[in-house]
């Protein structure tokens, strides 16, 4: 009995040293065959440097594990130690109870080239031995029962994950990945969890989930810092040209719902980009600002609720320029490559999208406080000969409970050009635009800024001057009713004669006219229409409006200015003359003493002379003069033309070219017939009469300039001589006066 016993109890060492050492060379054996057979289970070559398994903890421990790349000796996947603790009792309960998961320092590497990754060849060498054992797994599955699981104190330790997009040339890296899960239940328990990890180019997230399995209720909170918006240039890059973007983005956000209804999910937190800007193919800022803040205290998909407490920008910079191909360099950036959306599908009834409509649920949207401070746009054309530029600078707007469905007050201040400011004050219900109220306040803005336009358009250079604009506007159901009052002050212009302009309109006197004594230029400018119109166009209206003044005033100068005296309504342009005579009449002179009275009401005026003369017409009215008078002599022997008298002057005038002693003696005297009067005495005084007519019109011109530089002191320099050829003005036997 007793040497049984002792056979019992030797065989049973034996078999627990066996045993012993089986699971002291599992290990070893998994370790090998692992290595060996790699290419067979994955496709790559793995190599192990340890594995240590416990059966009495249930501890599992894998050392310096590595996944090869594909035909390289680069590493796909490596960690330095794995640590797995199980409660191997749990297991008879139908229960899997994981007591940690450790895994520390693992380094994943990622390559995407289109739609391929790195490891594309391994998932399709598992799925490739899925095939064969997809049958029995399908019947073990449904002859298994459910197993409870639970996970706990799941961390990654100083784990690594690098990514790069060999297409986009995005090259993205994840260091210092710290990750911490409590428990994770795959049952009736809750699920606590969270992670931290740090991005190569800058930042940190930090994650906390609570989640219920069984209800399915969770809630997440997310919070980044400082994290590097250069990083997303890749993305960016293929539908916007630029350089780079820069900036921070830090967030603070809580999510709480249930995962079954995502969409009910209410959301809510700050978002903050801080030092953001992006810069063109050339490095230049394009937009940029210091701050942005948007503080959301609810915000659900699916009730349509967005409820945001605060938005903030700070110190933002935006610059604008129109190419010289009148293209602008903000959609020059987006890289155009959609095409046109498909058509709607055509068997879509009108009922149907009404349904739509009533169906859609009605947003609300509410911004407790919108602030934005310190907005800045500079603007450049490039399509004028000399750049214009312009900067609306240190702009505020202020909007204090914002709410769609109810009439909201928006403020603007700001700086507008060197010298110039700008208050508006809207009032609208946004779901009801385009009625509104609008009040813009100019003051001060200074008018030499705009010499680029003026110069090319009107060949003037803005010397000087200021304007100032009041503008009140209501929409009423689309109909505009706007009033504009207008005072532009001092305003000095220099012509540019280097420029060719495109208008040939004398604006510096056009403006000089309607500026009153004392240096303003007060208007009203009226706009009505339909802005729902395609033609309406309010800055079309207001320089169409401003465009006619300035033509009429072009037009008739002295109407203007004698309106603006008291003077009566009269044509000054002008007047008619005998071409014949160089005296002027006394009418003529009262034009005169009137114009005069007009200039020195506008000092800085310059009256211009001319006038239009047939000289061939006046010549041949000189020489059948001439004509009759010797017929008159030759008739009264008695009389010489020494002794002529009113009444002979008189005689000889009503003489009739149709008198038959008349023409006989034209005819002797001439030797010709067949002839017109005016041609025949052309023949034999043609000379004389052009000489006379010359003279006269020079003398009449001189008596003109004389009696206004003298007699009415106007002096030489206001008083010009202004020489046109007979297309340029009008009809013949005029005096023309002008202002320059």
């Amino acid at each position: 009995m007793k040497k049984a016993g002792k056979i019992i109890v030797i065989g049973l060492g034996i078999t627990v040293a066996i045993v012993l050492m089986a699971l002291m060379a599992a290990p070893l054996v998994a370790r090998k065959y692992v290595e060996a057979h790699s290419m067979e289970l994955v496709g790559r070559k793995i190599t192990v440097e340890n594995i240590d398994l416990n059966v009495f903890t249930g501890n599992l421990g894998i050392d310096n594990f590595v996944i090869k790349e594909q035909d390289t000796t680069e590493n796909f996947v490596s960690f330095k130690n794995l640590t797995i603790n199980i409660n191997l009792l749990d297991l008879l309960r139908n229960r899997l109870s994981v007591r940690k998961i450790h895994l520390s320092g693992a380094e994943i590497e990622i390559y995407q080239s289109k739609n391929t990754f790195n490891f594309t060849d391994i998932v399709e060498h598992i799925n490739s031995k899925k095939d064969t054992t997809a049958a029995e797994t399908e019947t073990k599955k449904d002859s298994t029962q459910s197993i409870d699981i639970h996970l706990n104190d799941i961390r990654l330790i100083d784990c690594k994950i690098h990514y790069c997009d060999t297409v986009v040339g995005s090259d993205f890296g994840l260091n210092n990945i710290n990750l911490q899960i409590p428990a994770l239940n795959f049952g009736n328990q809750a699920t606590n969890g969270g992670f931290k990890l740090k991005f190569d180019q800058g930042g940190e997230l930090l994650t906390k989930l609570k989640y219920d399995m069984q209800t399915s209720d969770f809630q997440l909170d997310v919070e980044l810092e400082k994290f590097a918006l250069e990083s997303t240039y890749p993305y960016i890059k293929p539908v916007v040209y630029a350089s780079g973007i820069e900036g921070e983005l830090n967030t603070k956000l809580h999510a709480e719902g249930n995962l079954n209804f995502i969409t009910g999910a209410n959301i809510s937190g700050v978002v903050e980009v801080d030092s953001f800007a992006v810069r063109d193919t050339l490095e230049r800022k394009i937009v940029s600002f210091r701050k942005s803040v948007v503080d959301i205290e609810s915000a659900n998909i699916d009730s349509v609720k967005f409820i945001i407490n605060r938005i903030e920008l700070e110190d933002n910079v935006t610059n604008v320029a129109l190419e010289k191909d009148s293209s602008i360099n903000l959609t020059n950036m987006l890289v155009l490559v959609q095409k046109e959306k498909a058509e709607k599908d055509s068997t879509a009834t009108e009922q149907g999208v009404e349904e739509e409509k009533k169906a859609k649920k009605r947003p609300y949207f509410q911004v407790k406080k919108l602030a934005l401070k310190n907005i800045t746009t500079n603007f450049e054309d490039r399509t004028v000969r000399d750049t214009f530029e312009y900067s609306l600078s240190n702009f505020d707007i202020r909007m204090d409970d914002f709410e769609l469905g109810k009439a909201n007050k928006i403020v603007v201040d700001g700086k507008v050009g060197r010298t110039g400011t700008i208050n508006t004050r809207l009032t609208a219900d946004f779901e009801k635009m385009p009625d509104m109220n609008l009040f813009v306040a100019l003051q001060n803005v200074d008018l030499t800024e705009f010499s680029p336009y003026v110069r090319q358009m009107f060949g003037h250079q803005i010397s000087q001057g200021n304007v100032s604009i009041v503008s009140h506007n209501s929409i009423i159901n689309k109909q505009l009713n706007g009033a504009n009052s207008v005072d532009i002050y001092n305003c000095k212009m220099e012509k540019d004669k280097s420029v060719k302009p495109a208008h040939n309109l004398p604006l510096r006197t056009a403006l000089y006219i309607i500026t009153d004594k004392d240096g303003h230029i007060a208007m009203d400018l009226p706009v009505k229409g339909d802005v729902s119109s395609p033609e309406f166009s309010y800055g079309k209206i207001i320089l169409k409006t401003f465009g006619n003044l300035l033509l009429k005033v072009a037009a008739s100068p002295f109407k203007m200015i004698g309106g603006a005296i008291g003077m009566k309504d009269k044509d000054y342009s002008g007047f008619d003359i005998d071409a014949t005579k160089a005296e002027l009449n006394n009418e003529q002179y009262q034009t005169l003493n009137e114009i005069a009275k007009m200039m020195e009401a506008k000092p800085e005026l310059s009256l211009e002379i001319s006038q239009k003369i047939d000289e061939e017409k006046a010549a041949a009215r000189v020489a059948t003069g001439r004509l009759k008078k010797d017929y008159y002599l030759h008739r009264h022997t008695e009389i010489s033309e020494e002794t002529l008298r009113p009444l002979d002057l008189e005689a000889i005038k009503k003489i009739s070219e149709t008198n038959r002693e008349f023409v006989a003696y034209t005819d002797s005297v001439t030797a010709t017939k067949g002839e017109t009067m005016s041609e025949k005495a052309m023949k034999v005084y043609g000379e004389d009469a052009k000489r006379q007519v010359e003279e006269a019109t020079r003398e009449r011109l001189e008596t003109i300039v004389r009696y206004m530089r003298e007699t009415k002191e106007l002096g030489e320099e206001r008083v010009k001589v202004k020489e046109e050829s007979g297309e340029e003005m009008g009809k013949a036997d005029r005096i023309y006066f002008d202002v320059e």
